[in-house]
């Protein structure tokens, strides 16, 4: 995984300006103006924070390039506001313009330049200018494709329509563009844009519906199942229940298990809520883009199913409890604390309590066991990319 994030440029080396950074992301070194930012990738801003200690600042321009990759294949371009809180210049990327992979939105690619003006009221008006600091920006180049998706089977009742979806990999991939076949028209048609029709008097027959990325020519299949009658989805499940993590620029896929699994005209749709922290496919694969969180969703046959991704900057390999057994009577309290990470830079150490039976024992947010009653149950303690510690605790 490459860095999200590498400066806004190289900065004025003034004792009235700092340029601080996210925890383990590298800057580039503080140079003297003028300043040439020109690096590969290019104009990289996110997260950073500039402080200027001084009043009446001002920033040119209001808008600034944003560009920020997720890993060697993709990036975003965008807009964003340049934001002073109490002094501290952050760049607000939360309503930024953003698109992925696609030269020619965001920034037009040339010279900016921009600069942070204070003025203060002393004696005289005395204005500190701070820049211009210029930095180069580039035309995000487009991924080759490297593979398409689809869904590996589809059963249609006779006569009926289903749109199969199509995926071209990696996210980031420039050219999005399908073709559609089916081996066999007869029993199944497929129109330009995926759309799969089952003869009318086809109940038994099957063939093989092919998608082809315009891009290296990548081919996946579909073996579509002609049946008489429609069977209702009852339900489904996802191999995430709750919550799950990624790091930046991790993928993982969402596969539904159907019950049945030949219910009919079935196609999972899948949603981010938070699309600059991660996004999601039509066939369920999801990009980790920033540190933060989103809610995942699926929905099939009209059922819907949710939960948490966390997306992170280090992903921890262990974590330890300060107890590993411990012994309460019935209505004491007793607090659980993580005592190591590894690594110890792990971002974010957020976790999530646990207990195996309520009954006996109970857990808060914040590790606090509760005894309630004879017995024995362990708490266990989960990290947002899912590793784990637990503590017996007997109750007396």
């Amino acid at each position: 995984m490459s860095t999200i994030s590498r400066g806004i440029g190289a900065l004025v080396a003034a004792a009235a300006i700092s340029f601080g950074t996210l925890a383990g992301l590298p800057a580039y070194a503080v140079q003297t103006l003028p300043v040439t930012f020109n690096p590969n990738p290019p104009v990289i801003v996110v997260g950073q924070v500039l402080t200027v200690s001084g009043s009446g600042c001002t920033v040119t321009p209001d808008d600034w390039p944003v560009l920020y990759t997720t890993d060697a294949n993709g990036a975003y371009t965008g807009m964003a506001d340049m934001v002073n809180a109490d002094g501290t210049w952050t760049l607000d990327v939360s309503d930024a313009d953003y698109t992925l992979g696609s030269p020619e939105a965001g920034p037009t690619p040339g010279t900016w330049t921009a600069g942070i003006v204070c003025g203060s009221l002393q004696s005289a008006t005395v204005y500190a200018k701070y820049g211009p600091f210029t930095f180069t920006v580039l035309p995000v180049p487009g991924t080759a494709a490297k593979s398409v998706i689809t869904l590996p089977k589809l059963y249609l009742v006779a006569g009926k329509s289903a749109t199969l979806p199509a995926a071209v990999q990696p996210y980031s991939a420039k050219q999005k563009g399908v073709t559609w076949s089916s081996a066999n028209p007869g029993v199944a048609t497929v129109d330009a844009n995926g759309k799969v029709t089952a003869g009318k008097k086809m109940a038994g027959k099957s063939t093989t519906i092919t998608v082809t990325s315009v891009d290296g020519k990548f081919t996946a299949q579909c073996k579509v199942y002609v049946v008489a009658k429609a069977t209702t989805l009852k339900s489904f499940k996802t191999p995430v229940s709750k919550t799950t993590g990624l790091v930046v620029g991790g993928t993982m896929q969402i596969k539904p298990t159907l019950s049945p699994a030949k219910a009919t005209g079935i196609v999972p749709t899948y949603s981010s809520s938070k699309t600059t922290v991660a996004v999601i496919d039509s066939l369920g694969v999801i990009k980790a883009l920033l540190p933060g969180q989103t809610t995942i969703t699926v929905k099939a046959g009209g059922k819907t199913k949710t939960f948490v991704l966390t997306v992170g900057m280090v992903a921890p390999t262990k974590i330890t409890l300060n107890n590993t057994k411990v012994s309460l009577a019935k209505g004491k309290k007793l607090t659980l604390q993580v005592k190591t990470w590894a690594p110890t830079n792990a971002d974010p150490q957020t976790v999530i309590w646990s207990s195996s039976n309520t009954k006996i024992a109970t857990v808060n947010s914040n590790g606090v066991i509760t005894a309630k009653k004879k017995g024995k149950v362990t708490i266990t303690v989960t990290t947002w990319n899912g590793k784990t510690a637990k503590c017996v605790v007997t109750v007396k």
